[in-house]
């Protein structure tokens, strides 16, 4: 019985180690977490998760820092949108584990993780006022467009006698900005809702 569990021990670790991100390791000790074996040490394996979780964080930042002026924005996304689905990706990839974590109170407790915890906090602060910095500049942005409004939508070419449509792109994107943020679960003024 204790060459089993000896070998099963050996069998998590080679799992977790060949894990490359923390969240494909939790989804691994999930499995084993549902065998209920106390000769696994999980806890031990979860403590590595965190670890794991903080060196991420750590590129996560490095590539907000470097890309946070001119993100990839996905294909038919207005940028507003496009940088805010952007910037959630980014709190996913840190969120998700550290949601599994939360669920493991004596691996939060310990003192490897607390840096993790701290450095999780920290990110979590620079997403949301990213976030929030673009949502309120997409506010200012409707009342400019609100301008464009006055403008008449038809006008008449006297030298041709043909009717042209004057309609600024910015309306066009301001409509679009406001149905993505609707879906993004945003505040949206009442004049973009409009």
């Amino acid at each position: 019985v204790e060459e089993a569990e000896v070998g099963m021990q050996q069998f998590v670790k080679l799992l977790s180690t060949e894990c490359p991100s923390a969240e494909s390791v939790l989804l691994v000790l999930k499995r084993f977490e549902a065998l209920n074996l106390e000769c696994l040490c999980l806890d031990r394996r979860y403590l590595e998760v965190a670890e794991m979780l903080e060196k991420e964080m750590f590129l996560l930042k490095d590539v907000y820092n470097e890309e946070r002026g001119n993100p990839f924005i996905p294909r038919n996304l207005p940028p507003v949108a496009g940088r805010i689905v952007w910037i959630r990706s980014i709190f996913k990839k840190i969120d998700v584990p550290m949601q599994a974590l939360k669920l493991r109170q004596c691996v939060l407790s310990h003192k490897k993780a607390q840096r993790t915890v701290r450095y999780y906090n920290y990110m979590n602060g620079i997403i949301c006022h990213y976030e929030m910095a673009y949502h309120k500049a997409w506010f200012d942005y409707v009342e400019e467009v609100r301008c464009l409004l006055n403008a008449p939508v038809m006008t008449i070419n006297k030298d041709e006698a043909l009717y042209t449509v004057n309609l600024d792109r910015a309306i066009l994107q301001l409509i679009s900005e406001t149905e993505w943020m609707w879906k993004l679960h945003l505040e949206v003024p009442n004049m973009a809702a409009t």
